[in-house]
C-alpha cells in the first residue's frame, strides 16, 4: 500500500514540476500575451487558426482567443478581461464605444447572412431577396424556426428583422419558434434534425453545410443581410491593466496588407468565407464605418512591438494539440487533488475522530452541522463552483487584481472547491467507521489519545487513498466549472472535457471520439487503482 501511495505522490510531484517548467518556458518564449474575444462564427470558421499562428510567429506574442456571441464578448470586454474584440453587431458596438469601454473601431472584413431551411421549403421562401418577407412567410405558415437566442450578432440581426414586420415570435413548449441558446453549429444541427429554418452567416454555413444534409440555402442577397466584422480596442483609460500595445500590434497586423491577404485567401472547399474590408474605404463607408480611413491611418501611426527578423510560423499538429490538452488536464486535476488532500485529509480525519457521546449539546450540534455541510458540499454542482471563481476573480471582483481568470490557476481553484469536500467527506466516513475496538485496544496498551487516534488513521489509509482517487476521478471529468473560469482557450486552458464539448459543437466527431477514448482510458486507470486498493485491503483484513 505504501508503495502505491509513494508512486502516486511521485507522479503528482513530477507533473507539477512539468507544469512549472512549461509555464516558465511559455513565459520565456512569449513575453507578451494578447487576449481576444471573438464571435463564435469567426472562431468556428477556422480563420483564426490560419491567421493567429502567422502573427505569433512574426512577433513572438501569444494570443488567447475566447469565443462568445457578440453581446457576451462585449460584456467580457467591459469588465476588462480581454484586450480587444472582434464582433459583428453594429448597435452594440456603437454603444460600447459611446459608453467609453472601447476605442478605435475599424471594419476588418465582411460576408453575409443566409436564411437556410429544409429542402422541402414548406414556407415557400426559396429565391426571395427580401429577408423580412421570408420571415413573414415562415411565421404565417407556422413552419419551425430555430433562433440562437444568445444575444449574438446573428441573434440581434434576426430580432431586428422580426421587429421590421411587427412580429414577436412566440416561444415555449409546442411553439414553431425554437430558442436554442446555442452556438451556430449546434443551431444548424438542431434545424437539420427538426426540419426548421434558421439564419446563419456564410462562413459558418460553408463550414457546416456538408454535415447538415437536409438543409439548403434559400434566401440571400438582401442588403440587410450584409455582415461586417469590427475590431475594437478595449479603452486603456477605463481598464489600465489591459495589454494595449499588444492589442494595437495584433489589430495593426490584421488590417495590414499581410493580414488582409490572409483573410482573403482563407477558403473552405474552394469558397471564400470572408472578404477583406480594412482598406476598402468606400465599402466600409456604405456599411457604416464613416471614419474608416482615419482609423486605418491611426493604426499605422501607433507604436507596436517589433516584428522578429527570424519569424517562423509554428506548425501545430493534431497530435501536438492532443498532448497539450491531455497534459494540461492532468496538471490541473492533479494539482487540485494534491492541494485538496493537504487540506482535506487532516480535516476529514479530525471530524471522523470526533465522537458525539459525552459532549455538550452545543458542541455536538456544531459537529453535526460541520459534517452535514461537508456532505452537502460533496454534491456541489461544478457550474456553481465555476461561477463563484468567476465572480471572485473577474476584473470587478474582490480578487480581480490577481489576473488569474482564464488561466490554469483559476481552473485549479474550481476543481479544488469541488474535490476538497469529497476528500474530507470520504476520509471522515472512513475514519469514523473504523472499529471502536481498535482505538480502545490502543488505549489499553498504554497509548495516549493522540497515539490512539494515529492508529485509527493508519488503519483507515486504504479508505483515505480511495478518497484521493475518487476526487481525482471527479476532477478529471469535470467540464462546466472549468469552462466558466478557464474560458476553454485553445492551447491555454482547454482540457479533455472542454475539448470534447468544443469538437462536438464543431462537428469534429472523430477528434471528439479520440479525446473521449483518452479520457475513458484515464478513468479506467483510476478505477483499476481503486480496485487494487480494495482487493489489498480485503486481503489484509482476512
Amino acid at each position: 500500500m505504501s508503495m502505491l501511495k509513494n508512486a502516486l505522490l511521485a507522479v503528482s510531484v513530477m507533473i507539477l514540476l512539468a507544469a512549472l517548467v512549461a509555464h516558465l518556458r511559455s513565459a520565456i518564449m512569449q513575453e507578451h500575451i494578447v487576449t481576444l474575444a471573438t464571435t463564435t462564427s469567426v472562431y468556428d470558421s477556422g480563420l483564426l487558426d490560419a491567421v493567429i499562428p502567422v502573427f505569433e510567429g512574426s512577433f513572438g506574442i501569444g494570443v488567447k482567443v475566447i469565443p462568445a456571441g457578440s453581446g457576451q464578448a462585449l460584456e467580457i470586454a467591459k469588465r476588462g478581461d480581454v484586450d480587444l474584440v472582434l464582433v459583428h453587431s453594429r448597435d452594440l458596438e456603437v454603444k460600447f464605444i459611446k459608453d467609453g469601454y472601447g476605442v478605435h473601431r475599424i471594419g476588418l472584413m465582411y460576408n453575409d447572412f443566409l436564411i437556410v431551411g429544409p429542402c422541402e421549403d414548406p414556407a415557400e421562401i426559396c429565391g426571395l431577396k427580401d429577408a423580412a418577407e421570408a420571415l413573414l412567410r415562415i411565421a404565417v405558415s407556422g413552419s419551425k424556426f430555430v433562433s440562437r437566442a444568445d444575444m449574438s450578432g446573428t441573434h440581434l440581426l434576426e430580432l431586428g428583422l422580426w421587429r421590421s414586420i411587427n412580429i414577436a415570435p412566440p416561444s415555449g413548449f409546442g411553439s414553431w419558434y425554437i430558442e436554442a441558446n446555442r452556438g451556430m453549429g449546434s443551431v444548424l444541427r438542431i434545424a437539420d434534425e427538426v426540419g426548421a429554418y434558421t439564419i446563419v452567416d456564410r462562413a459558418t454555413w460553408l463550414s457546416f453545410k456538408d454535415q447538415v444534409k437536409r438543409l439548403t440555402a434559400l434566401v440571400e442577397g438582401d442588403p440587410l443581410l450584409l455582415n461586417p466584422y469590427s475590431l475594437i480596442l478595449v479603452n486603456p483609460e477605463r481598464n489600465p491593466h489591459v495589454n494595449h500595445k499588444g492589442a494595437v500590434t495584433l489589430a495593426r497586423f490584421l488590417v495590414s496588407e499581410d493580414g488582409q491577404r490572409l483573410i482573403e485567401n482563407f477558403k473552405k472547399n474552394g469558397e471564400v468565407l470572408f472578404k477583406p474590408l480594412a482598406q476598402d474605404f468606400e465599402s466600409a463607408r456604405r456599411m457604416g464605418y464613416c471614419n474608416q480611413s482615419d482609423e486605418f491611418a491611426w493604426y499605422l501611426m501607433q507604436e507596436t512591438y517589433e516584428e522578429k527578423a527570424d519569424s517562423r510560423v509554428a506548425q501545430r499538429t493534431f497530435l501536438d494539440e492532443v498532448l497539450n490538452i491531455t497534459v494540461l488536464s492532468l496538471q490541473v486535476s492533479l494539482s487540485a487533488v494534491l492541494i485538496g488532500s493537504i487540506i482535506g485529509i487532516p480535516v476529514g480525519a479530525y471530524l471522523g475522530l470526533k465522537r458525539f457521546h459525552r459532549k455538550r449539546m452545543l458542541v455536538s450540534l456544531v459537529e453535526v452541522t460541520l459534517k452535514t455541510s461537508v456532505n452537502t458540499l460533496m454534491g456541489l454542482p461544478p457550474v456553481v463552483a465555476g461561477l463563484i471563481v468567476y465572480l471572485v476573480f473577474n476584473r470587478f471582483g474582490p480578487l480581480g487584481t490577481l489576473s488569474i481568470l482564464y488561466t490554469p490557476a483559476a481552473m485549479i481553484i474550481v476543481q479544488l472547491i469541488l474535490v476538497t469536500p469529497i476528500i474530507v467527506g470520504v476520509t471522515m466516513s472512513t475514519v469514523a467507521n473504523v472499529e471502536e475496538a481498535i482505538r480502545e485496544r490502543a488505549l489499553s496498551l498504554g497509548a495516549t489519545e493522540r497515539q490512539a487516534a494515529w492508529t485509527v488513521i493508519r488503519e483507515s489509509r486504504g479508505g483515505i487513498l480511495t478518497a484521493i482517487i475518487v476526487a481525482f476521478g471527479a476532477a478529471i471529468s469535470e467540464v462546466g466549472g472549468i469552462m466558466i473560469a478557464g474560458g476553454n482557450i485553445r492551447w491555454f486552458t482547454r482540457t479533455l472535457t472542454t475539448a470534447i464539448v468544443t469538437e462536438t459543437e464543431l462537428g469534429n466527431f472523430e477528434s471528439a471520439l479520440t479525446l473521449g477514448i483518452i479520457l475513458l482510458g484515464i478513468s479506467f486507470m483510476i478505477n483499476l487503482a481503486l480496485t487494487i486498493i480494495q482487493v489489498r485491503e480485503a486481503k489484509v483484513r482476512t
